[in-house]
């Protein structure tokens, strides 16, 4: 992060938190520093989703190479990008919602995605017969 600002931001005021803020959401290369670092970090966690959305299951599930299960992985998420989409959206808004409250929502959000994951992956992979 701190070469990002270190780019972004240059020769501004930045050396602690009370001074970074006013930059970051106040200035050109404030908003500029904001929204590379949200394209960056979407595209990387689309990336990581993609890969491992079906194939984290599927090994469980399966015995499978991690190459075929996240070749497997990729192929739904092209197969099905509206659902996907939608999913990772429930994923990441949920996971707002857990980590607000003192990340105490994790204990109970994350074994219900899990649960859901689970199913997602059963009518995605399991039950199609062309897939795995």
């Amino acid at each position: 992060m701190r070469l990002w600002l270190a780019i972004f931001l240059q020769n501004q005021a930045t050396q602690s938190l009370e001074r970074l803020a006013p930059v970051v959401f106040s200035t050109p290369e404030g908003w500029l520093f904001i929204a590379v670092g949200s394209v960056s970090g979407a595209v990387l966690a689309s990336i990581l989703f993609s890969l491992t959305v079906i194939a984290m299951p599927l090994l469980m599930d399966k015995d499978i190479d991690f190459i075929t299960a996240m070749i497997t992985s990729i192929k739904s998420v092209t197969n099905s990008p509206a659902v996907m989409l939608g999913w990772g959206a429930v994923v990441g808004a949920l996971t707002l919602v857990a980590i607000a409250p003192a990340l105490l929502g994790v204990i109970v959000i994350f074994p219900i995605l899990g649960h859901a994951s689970w199913h997602l992956y059963g009518r995605l992979v399991r039950e199609t017969p062309s897939a795995g």
